[in-house]
């Protein structure tokens, strides 16, 4: 079992940091903010959970709260349900501002997005055409195997989803091979996640140039962000590099989200961690409760 995040010496230095001003807090959503679910649709944020966040907004002494996530920002706010903050949705390439109508892309990879969507649906035709078996199922399987592969088109980037298959690693390699050919020669990029595989532009964006844009365009001297996967990692490594440039920024606080399925990255780069959902909802209440002394 983790310690508790508020005997930390971390915890003790994020109070002290947002009580000299100019602080930002920002998290990921799926797998921090929300429990992971069999698929997207299924996902939800605890209700402890929105109650943490709307408690540190209200208490005013937050520059910058933003959720930046491989959603996109719609579908995030649709989640997370506080239009009042920004949303960074797929890894940072689309803006959503508080109580906006709609996203506004980085300009830098609207170009990219046919290529996207025909990679994606290139690759569930070949994946279709697969025996059950490449997937883990008997052989005799019924047609509605299929239904445990999701496509999920964002626009920007596509995402297929594994989790619903019996034997993961084989459905992992499986579809790893078929966004490999589909993508050859295409510049493409292909990212992982928590049984997911990603197809994304060749850019360089991620939430590591997010966080970093963020602090510089609200002129934080620290920064807060929670995250459970390898994509979360980018935005760690920034935070780190945002303290080592100097200037205004002076504190980055990694805290990493645990679950049985963490990538030893998120431990190695995280500065303390909490356990699961349930670990943040209590951060947030423990840091709302000392902001309040």
């Amino acid at each position: 079992m983790l310690e508790s995040i508020e005997d930390t010496e971390v915890f003790q230095r994020i109070v002290a940091a947002v009580r000299a001003g100019n602080a930002g807090l920002a998290s990921d959503i799926d797998g921090t903010l929300s429990p992971i679910a069999p698929t997207p649709s299924e996902s939800f944020v605890p209700e402890e959970v929105r109650t943490g966040l709307e408690k540190l907004y209200s208490t005013g002494k937050f520059k910058l709260m933003a959720l930046v996530s491989g959603r996109s920002p719609l579908d995030g706010r649709g989640l997370v349900k506080m239009p009042q903050m920004l949303y960074l949705g797929n890894h940072g390439m689309e803006r959503l501002e508080p109580d906006a109508a709609n996203p506004v892309p980085a300009r830098a990879v609207v170009k990219y997005q046919p290529m996207v969507a025909a990679a994606l649906d290139l690759v569930r035709q070949n994946l279709l055409t697969h025996s059950p078996q490449d997937f883990g199922f008997p052989a005799d399987a019924g047609p509605e195997w299929v239904n445990s592969l999701l496509f999920e088109d964002k626009g920007l980037t596509a995402s297929i989803h594994y989790r619903l298959c019996p034997v993961p690693e084989l459905a992992r390699q499986t579809t790893l091979d078929e966004i490999r050919a589909a993508t050859v020669n295409t510049g493409l990029i292909i990212t992982e996640g928590r049984q997911v595989l990603e197809i994304r532009p060749p850019v360089e964006i991620n939430k590591g140039t997010a966080l970093t844009d963020l602090a510089l365009e609200f002129g934080l001297e620290s920064l807060i962000f929670m995250g459970d996967d390898l994509t979360d990692v980018d935005g760690f490594l920034a935070l780190r590099k945002l303290e080592m440039v100097g200037g205004s920024f002076k504190q980055g606080f990694a805290i990493g989200v645990t679950s049985p399925e963490m990538n030893p990255k998120v431990r190695e780069t995280a500065d303390t961690l909490v356990e699961g959902v349930g670990g943040v909802a209590a951060f947030l209440e423990r840091l709302y409760r000392h902001l309040q002394e």
